[in-house]
């Protein structure tokens, strides 16, 4: 009778909290890996806004927000998570005591940082 009660205990004990999947493979799921801004075809300009995702060497995914020669922001992204049908929630690192998490929307052709005010849409120039 003892045996009943060690096999599901055994298995209990054997699950572990749920892994995350890695955020580049989320970023590439999604499609955001790319330099996005509000039009491809302006002429680059000091005023225009670029908003990079990339994968590095060090391995941790970043995001860079910036001016054609002026980095504005820059942080890795530390997770993230697709909110179907057409979310990413991102953990990334502000330099603060916690984390912060932004969540962007895309449209088949737009990206746009949901905020109050939500931000103007982007759309991706280059893709990586």
């Amino acid at each position: 009778m003892k045996r009943c009660f060690v096999l599901p205990l055994l298995i209990l004990g054997s699950i572990g909290p749920a892994r995350a999947e890695d955020p580049i493979i989320t970023l590439q799921k999604f499609g955001l890996l790319g330099t996005w801004t509000q039009n491809c075809t302006a002429p680059i300009t000091d005023a225009m806004l670029l908003v990079r995702f990339t994968e590095t060497s060090l391995g941790a995914p970043r995001m860079i927000v910036s001016h054609p020669d002026d980095i504005i922001f820059e942080t890795t992204i530390d997770a993230a998570e697709l909110q179907p049908p057409d979310e990413i929630q991102l953990t990334i690192e502000t330099g603060l005591a916690a984390p912060r998490q932004i969540i962007f929307r895309r449209t088949s052709d737009t990206l746009q940082l949901m905020a109050d005010p939500p931000g103007p849409p982007l759309h991706r120039c280059i893709s990586e």
